[in-house]
């Protein structure tokens, strides 16, 4: 069995099937892993959708922050944007399958086997292991309890932007999902900043990218994440960033995370 990693599908179908028969994936015999933002931008948002739900029992998936705009649009809680294209989602006979489904899925998951944290954009620098699981655990409860409306229709905003124990109900939850799904850079005092989408090397002096944060908790496990397609591919000893951009016409890519090393296969993109 091989396990591989890939980068955010943004709703290129085309080319995520391309992508796997040049790994040559079987689902009876291989395993995947999605770094989420699985839709929008891309022609196809429904074609992804349907063979990652036809395939669920070989599929590790985290939400991206696409993902749960989605949900806020098919719950009626906002409206699409006009550079949305998961309409075809949305409209699709079964809608609610697939966002009962979505609903289910975790903002972060943890191989101990392989020892990789999965999540969409990062982890928070000031948590261990432990607090992530934790947390994403906390987030889970309300996307799947009976007042998710409640959580979907309060997760929009930029504050809080630094963490602390004591936040609680909408303001807590906001920090988890924007942690998760949205965070790339932190400014010297810890305090996320979601203006920048810089490659890193040309951001402003004064912010890090969250994996350099200095005085980070280190988490000794590999960190599996996308989200960031200025990054690109991007790994050290601890992390691995696998959005290279399919959506804006470059490259889908899969790592194989199995093994050591770092095995990695693209396709190129529309």
């Amino acid at each position: 069995m091989a396990v591989y990693a890939i980068g955010d599908i943004q709703g290129c179908y085309r080319e995520f099937r391309k992508l796997l028969k040049k790994i040559d994936f079987k689902p009876r015999r291989d395993r995947l892993m999605l770094v989420g933002d699985l839709v929008n931008r891309g022609p196809d948002s429904i074609g992804v959708m349907r063979y990652v739900l036809d395939h669920q029992e070989q599929i590790d998936v985290v939400l991206g922050n696409h993902e749960l705009h989605m949900l806020v649009a098919y719950e009626e809680l906002g409206n699409p944007r006009p550079a949305d294209t998961f309409t075809d989602v949305l409209n699709a006979p079964d809608s609610d399958d697939i966002m009962h489904w979505l609903r289910s899925q975790p903002l972060a998951t943890y191989n101990k086997k392989m020892n990789i944290l999965m999540v969409h954009a990062g982890v928070y620098p000031g948590w261990g292991l432990e607090d992530c699981l934790l947390h994403a655990a906390e987030a889970s409860e309300k996307l799947t309890g009976k007042n998710y409306r409640k959580f979907l229709a309060k997760m929009y905003g930029n504050k809080p932007n630094s963490w602390s124990n004591e936040l609680s109900g909408k303001k807590r939850w906001r920090f988890i999902v924007n942690s998760f799904t949205r965070m790339r850079y932190l400014d010297q005092d810890g305090k996320m900043d979601f203006s920048c989408m810089l490659q890193p090397g040309k951001q402003p002096v004064d912010l890090y990218p969250w994996f350099d944060f200095p005085g980070r908790i280190p988490l000794v496990t590999r960190v599996v994440f996308g989200h960031w397609s200025s990054l690109g591919l991007y790994h050290d000893k601890n992390v691995i960033a696998l959005d290279t951009g399919c959506c804006w016409g470059r490259k889908l890519t899969a790592t194989r995370v199995d093994k050591p090393g770092l095995e990695v296969t693209q396709t190129k993109c529309k």
